[in-house]
């Protein structure tokens, strides 16, 4: 017999470990759209200012889990590095 707690624990760690990978391919979809358009451009501002909010985005979500005690791996967040490899794609 499986304990209640036991199946909700483990729907939400399965929600988590689900939405990692739809966030990497938005994210892949804000970078591609960045590099269609021109430095300057309202449509680069703006596809830029949503990559920056999206990177924050995922940062909090890594900070949150490790204050959280959640392996970063978990979420398989873990090999985005906002500080590394996305400025290189904003003006």
């Amino acid at each position: 017999m499986t304990d209640k707690n036991s199946l909700v624990d483990q729907k939400y760690k399965w929600y988590i470990y689900d939405l990692g990978p739809i966030i990497k391919e938005y994210l892949e979809k804000l970078i591609q759209e960045s590099k269609k358009y021109n430095k300057g451009t309202a449509d680069k501002s703006f596809i830029d200012g949503q990559l920056l909010s999206f990177i924050w985005f995922i940062e909090m979500l890594k900070q949150q889990a490790e204050a959280f005690g959640i392996d970063i791996k978990e979420l398989r967040l873990d090999d985005v590095n906002a500080e590394k490899d996305i400025p290189s794609y904003i003006d």
